[in-house]
């Protein structure tokens, strides 16, 4: 009866498998466990043991990994199946150790023993794994340092509970510690992965300020989906010919958006959208959620918001308020006070003539609100910035490429900013720094639109790393010494990886993780023994714990086995902050240089950044 609870236990609550170790005595490894990725009988699976152990393994000692006889191991597997990590903690880093056929000074050795079933990791003959550390060794195709894994383990043939063995000897074959470890094999269970399509989030909804001629109408769908919109409902998603903003023309989107211009004092909008799956489904029954604080016909006649409906159309409708604030005109007419005048630095007055009296525009009038149904937001625009850069180092900050101002990022290489008073519009921001060594960040870029009156936060911005190399030029097998300065004790990764014209495999990319200094300096070592001669890449970016991972920063040349780089020209290709692609971010920087002499913005060389200058990065732009 305890059997089959168990059993019906694991079905529910997750096919991929339910584990647990037992312990036996003092020398017990702790927290061990596998996590198969299927638990279907006679299918071949991913394991990934986790376990920490209580003592130290010292340098050549081995961790075995012992199969039940049912398992079957195929005879092809090898080290590329087989990743294993160690970290201090028990959410990582994880850092992988090299594997090989045989142990060496700094090789672990992988023997597999497919009669017996049975997995070792010979720990090398100059590090050990220290006491109380989390281990994590992957088996299968999930296997990817390195090299990918291709082969997996076989699951029993019948159903039931079956044991793995984890036990760990020192060097001198004696034991220390062991777990063993049970997991189920189960039939397939039959689910099902329908999920009703969901239409949600419009925006806008309700009434726009007076003077609004463009706005972003958005929504979203719980689904990868191409949308379009028409302004008659009923019409069928082939007939409509307005559609969302799209940065591909074949891929699907959770996110929809679009730029609405001519919008006109007084109007009424109302528009109708239709979306169409990455299957080709279109013009089917939604669920559709609107937002409570929209206007009619989003309430019953008695008054009550409706959240919820069924629909085929979406339907998104907004106003523009059709009067202006006391004293404003929308002509050539006298206007509210300029807003320079006022004691308060704000517009009496929310016109946007073109007369001496047409007041600020973007100010809120004092007079008792004419934006019905709702009062105008207090205060004027202004974007809030979050983030980290270098510890103790000034942060910079573009606005459409010119320089507003500088901050002092902490200790900790935290900082925040408020840029202020700007009015309604697009706005391209940009952000970067230098470290104690004068070594700049690639630049933090974002563009979107600001509405009059509101305040927009751009939170938990990670400034790319600050990357060199103490040699260009190494012979195959030598050890790149990779550096720099980030957030301190923040995860660095490092990837080193051939220079060739086509995708690079992941296969063929040499990663390093390591932990930055309480100063944020950190230093990585990465292997080129496997390698061939030729050009490599080495960049690196910044992961901080619970709050995300930056871009990856500037993108080093260095040769393996072959003549030393040749040093190429200043940012050549329009690449002006060397991250290996030409977008908005280089165009800040060339705007910034716009009319000076700057030798990175300065493409033709020419002593004067200009139009010559642009069509050289228009030739190269990557987006």
């Amino acid at each position: 009866m305890l059997k089959k609870f168990v059993l019906l236990f694991i079905v529910v609550i997750c096919i991929c498998g339910f584990l647990f170790a037992s312990y036996n005595s003092a020398n017990a490894l702790y927290r061990a466990s596998d996590r198969i990725s299927t638990s279907w009988p006679s299918t071949g699976a991913n394991h990934i043991f986790e376990f920490r152990n209580v003592n130290e393994i010292p340098a050549g000692g081995k961790i075995v990994l012992d199969f039940d006889d049912d398992f079957m191991i195929p005879n092809e597997m090898d080290l590329s199946d087989i990743d294993f990590t160690v970290a201090d903690n028990s959410s990582g880093p994880y850092v992988d150790r090299q594997l090989a056929t045989t142990s060496s000074i700094v090789d672990d050795g992988i023997a597999i023993a497919t009669t017996t079933r049975m997995i070792e990791i010979h720990l090398n003959s100059s590090d050990g794994v220290l006491a109380r550390r989390y281990m994590r060794i992957i088996v299968g195709n999930q296997a990817v340092y390195g090299s990918v894994g291709t082969r997996n383990i076989i699951n029993p043939a019948v159903v039931g509970s079956y044991h793995i063995n984890a036990r760990i000897y020192n060097s001198g074959n004696n034991y220390l510690e062991a777990a063993s470890i049970i997991i189920a094999v189960v039939d397939p269970v039959g689910m099902s992965t329908y999920s009703k399509t969901r239409y949600l989030g419009a925006s806008p909804v309700g009434w726009l300020n007076f003077g609004t001629t463009q706005t972003i109408m958005s929504m979203t769908t719980n689904y990868p989906a191409r949308c379009r919109y028409a302004t008659a409902s009923g019409t069928p998603y082939s007939s409509m010919t307005e559609s969302f903003n799209y940065a591909s023309t074949t891929a699907y989107y959770f996110n929809h958006t679009v730029i609405l211009d001519d919008l006109v004092n007084g109007g009424d909008y109302y528009y109708y959208v239709r979306c169409t799956d990455q299957f080709g489904v279109r013009d089917i029954v939604n669920d559709c959620f609107y937002s409570s604080a929209s206007t009619t016909p989003y309430f019953t006649a008695s008054g009550v918001p409706v959240t919820y409906l069924e629909c085929v159309d979406y339907y998104i409708p907004f106003s523009i308020s059709g009067q202006a604030g006391e004293g404003g005109g929308v002509d050539d007419g006298e206007g509210g006070d300029d807003p320079e005048e006022t004691d308060s630095g704000t517009s009496h007055g929310g016109g946007t003539g073109t007369g001496s009296g047409g007041g600020g525009g973007g100010g809120v009038g004092s007079a008792p609100s004419m934006y019905l149904p709702y009062p105008p937001p207090p205060g004027a625009p202004g974007v809030v910035f979050t983030g980290w850069a270098y510890p103790g180092k000034e942060v910079v900050f573009l606005q459409d490429g010119v320089e507003q101002g500088r901050v002092l990022a902490k200790p900790d290489a935290s900082f925040s900013a408020y840029v202020e008073e700007l009015v309604r519009g697009v706005y391209t921001f940009g952000i970067w720094s230098e470290d104690s060594l004068k070594r700049r960040s690639s630049t933090f870029s974002t563009t979107f639109w600001l509405e009059a009156n509101t305040q927009t936060t751009i939170s938990d911005i990670i400034l790319t790393p600050t990357i060199s190399v103490t040699n260009s030029a190494v012979t195959a097998g030598q050890m790149l010494e990779v550096s720099g300065q980030t957030v301190p004790e923040s995860n660095v990764e490092a990837w080193l990886y051939p220079e060739k014209n086509i995708k690079v495999l992941d296969l063929e990319i040499v990663k390093k993780i390591g932990l930055s200094s309480k100063n944020g300096d950190w230093s990585l070592y990465l292997d080129t023994k496997d390698l061939d001669d030729g050009a490599y890449l080495v960049k690196a970016r910044t992961t901080i714990n619970g709050k995300g991972t930056s871009d990856f920063g500037k993108i080093l040349k260095i040769s393996i086995g072959a003549a030393p780089i040749v040093k190429e020209s200043v940012c050549s290709g329009a690449d002006l902050n060397l991250d290996g692609k030409v977008n908005l971010t280089d165009f800040s920087i060339l705007l910034y240089h716009w009319g000076g002499s700057n030798e990175c913005a300065d493409q033709n060389h020419d002593g004067i950044v200009n139009l010559t200058d642009f069509s050289i990065m228009m030739f190269h732009w990557t987006g």
